[in-house]
């Protein structure tokens, strides 16, 4: 009976007596075997059988197509790994699958460990590409659910390419934006373009973490259309000097209008015809005295009226961090003379203590000599688009990272650079205080730290990596084995986990840890990797879609240590063989 997880090979040898070794050894391996003598039969089966799971192809195949063609004609129908095999080792044979999508070069005659590990290999970086193209594929299902269009821009060329979303927002079809207009100063609006290149070099010169900007791009029919546009710098050259630049587009044109039209209605309607149907105040600034509609009370969580209104308890309604904003914001409109004021800031609801967003926006009216006398003013709770485009931003920067994750998988081949890499990328983008990496040994009955990051220069966020017994966290990291999930923790309310062996005391009271999150990763038979964060000025919640880029982040870097596992059984192999030789 087949194995149905048994994965199958096409093996292409068109010499009989090395076809019986090699069919012999890859079943040895636990792989079904599937024969090909010829590089036109291996076309045929290849392009005829979805279970081959993975192409051995030698390179010479004597009469009819080589190898390296066999490969090209497979590859333009479907895309499975292809490793090469060859007797020669000259540079001209190497050349020869250049270009070709292929998942390894092996000498024939190699040693067991080598052909083994070789195929191994090309599976790991296999199963990697397939993550990180459904990764790839989420993003665009999400860009076109969010209806927004992705832009690239070659910034050395100012070429630019436009997803089809993108194009179809700018009236082009299947020809593409790309074959009409090859700069992007060309689509911006005249007035737009100073405002546009002012955010754009803050961005590129790190004085802004990321770029945006509205502006009016100009339509395929010539018209013009707001466009809300928010990228990041993703590629920079050696020097620092950006090559690559990545964001999104969303069409505002509707809200522009809105806008517009908005204050053409402001022009011919009185002030209280203005705020109708909104949360409205009207403060004396004479009296103090100040009204305020039965919706604002309602916006923060107060029953109508339930309070006399006073301009201190809206004050202390607005969260602690936006409150010396706010009250600059309305104290500068007065000391300066400014007709209107306006200001978009969090608040902590009275019967909730839910946090909730705001938009304020007033007009101070003057007497007859020009004193501010009169403050009438609107508020509306815009949490649910702000939060919408907090996620939208988050989302947008987990891609971001685990893209710069991969991309250091990709170009390192040392697990140390690969992990404090990724210890830094996580830290950074989760803005935690300190972020580790501790390799946990069960067999060795210790914890290693293997790289840490830190937040900033402060004296609570002292560097904790170092070498501790298993037995003093042994209870949580025993837990973790056994359920192979995270734990979370919090000064306030500690895990039960933490708090069996007495190693809560340890973290959060020696160490000050408000907040912690253990992350597991890459288990084996000696132990587990363990990403960890810690808070330690302030407490926090950890979110499912931060867990859950820790989870993305986990199967990556795994796959990296898997990577650099076989590369250095291989090179070891590789080593054996060549001092077996020289004997």
């Amino acid at each position: 009976m087949n194995n149905p997880q048994q994965k199958t090979i096409l093996l292409v040898e068109d010499d009989a007596t090395t076809m019986m070794i090699e069919t012999h050894l890859l079943e040895s391996f636990g792989y079904a075997v599937i024969p090909a003598k010829s590089g036109e039969e291996a076309v045929q089966i290849a392009i005829g059988n979805d279970k081959i799971a993975l192409i051995l192809m030698d390179v010479d195949l004597g009469p009819g197509i080589d190898g390296p063609e066999a490969a090209r004609q497979i590859l333009g129908k479907r895309k499975p790994p292809i490793v090469f095999l060859s007797s020669h080792t000259e540079k001209e044979y190497v050349e020869r699958i250049k270009g070709i999508a292929g998942y390894g070069y092996v000498v024939k005659n190699s040693n067991n460990v080598v052909i083994r590990s070789s195929i191994e290999m090309a599976f790991n970086l296999f199963e990697t590409q397939e993550v990180l193209r459904a990764s790839e594929e989420r993003l665009r299902f999400a860009m076109e659910g969010a209806n927004d269009g992705l832009w690239d821009v070659q910034m050395q060329t100012g070429e630019v390419y436009l997803s089809p979303r993108g194009c179809e927002i700018l009236g082009y079809g299947a020809e593409g934006l790309s074959n009409v207009i090859k700069k992007w100063d060309q689509l911006v609006h005249p007035d737009d373009l100073p405002a546009t290149n002012e955010r754009l070099q803050a961005h590129l010169a790190g004085r802004a973490p990321i770029f945006e900007v509205e502006q009016r791009l100009r339509t395929k029919s010539g018209d013009w259309k707001w466009i809300l546009a928010r990228g990041k710098v993703m590629i920079r050259d050696a020097q620092g000097q950006p090559l690559r630049m990545t964001g999104t587009h969303s069409d505002i044109t509707e809200r522009k209008q809105a806008e517009k039209a908005l204050r053409e209605n402001e022009a011919r309607l009185n002030k209280t015809q203005e705020i109708s149907h909104l949360g409205i105040g009207d403060m004396d600034l004479l009296t103090k005295r100040l009204v305020l509609s039965d919706e604002v009370y309602r916006i923060y969580g107060l029953k109508p009226q339930e309070f006399a209104a006073t301009y201190a308890l809206l004050l202390n309604a607005a969260h602690p961090e936006d409150r010396a904003a706010l009250e600059a914001e309305y104290a500068r409109s007065l000391k300066e003379g400014k007709t209107n004021f306006e200001i978009e800031h969090r608040i902590i609801r009275r019967d909730t203590g839910e946090i909730r967003y705001v938009h304020e926006r007033g007009e101070n009216v003057k007497d007859a000599s020009g004193r501010i006398v009169r403050s009438i003013g609107m508020v509306q709770d815009i949490t649910e688009r702000k939060q919408a485009e907090i996620l939208r931003a988050q989302q947008l920067h987990f891609v971001q990272a685990l893209n710069e994750i991969a991309e250091v998988i990709v170009s390192k081949d040392n697990s140390e650079e690969i992990l404090s890499s990724a210890a830094c990328i996580i830290g950074e983008t989760l803005q935690v205080d300190r972020a580790l990496i501790y390799d946990v040994s069960f067999e060795q009955n210790k914890i290693t730290g293997l790289c840490e990051w830190l937040k900033q220069d402060h004296p609570d966020i002292a560097p904790t990596r170092n070498e501790y017994p298993l037995a003093m966290f042994l209870k949580p990291f025993t837990e973790i084995k056994t359920t192979r999930k995270h734990l979370e923790s919090q000064f306030n309310a500690v895990n039960e986990h933490f708090i069996a062996d007495g190693s809560g005391k340890i973290l959060h009271g020696q160490m000050k840890i408000k907040s912690l999150i253990w992350y597991p990763f890459a288990f084996d038979d000696h132990g587990y990797y363990v990403f960890t964060l810690n808070q330690i000025l302030s407490q926090r919640q950890w979110t499912p879609e931060e867990i859950g880029f820790l989870a993305s982040v986990s199967k990556l870097v795994s796959l990296a240590l898997v990577k650099i596992r076989l590369l250095k059984a291989s090179k070891q192999a590789d080593a054996q063989l060549r001092a077996s030789e020289a004997r």
